[in-house]
């Protein structure tokens, strides 16, 4: 089993731009950006995969999840934020990535 924690700063700067100013409760301009920076400071990013299937033999264990990474890094640029299924090269589950509360 494999887990790892992204760099939430490398997530705010890849995907989150500013678009505008939105009203705060407190009747003070806040931009979106700031209002996501601070709703993604409390969370952290989960990526697990289990590694005990064919896949990881035939590939070998470090091609593999180079591959699955790599994967999961295309679909989190195409804005996938929920939760990811991950998938070996047989298509077979082999695991998640998801944001989770600190």
């Amino acid at each position: 089993m494999l887990a790892t924690i992204f760099d939430r700063e490398v997530l705010l700067k890849t995907f989150l731009k500013p678009i505008g100013d939105i009203p705060s409760p407190m009747g003070l301009g806040v931009s979106l950006f700031s209002y996501w920076r601070y709703a993604m400071s409390k969370l952290k990013f989960n990526v697990e995969i289990d590694t005990d299937n064919a896949a990881f033999d035939d590939a070998g264990i470090a091609s593999e999840i180079a591959r699955i990474l790599r994967e999961l890094a295309t679909r989190l640029e195409q804005g996938h934020l929920d939760e990811i299924l991950l998938r070996d090269f047989n298509g077979n589950t082999v695991g998640k990535a998801h944001f989770s509360e600190h």
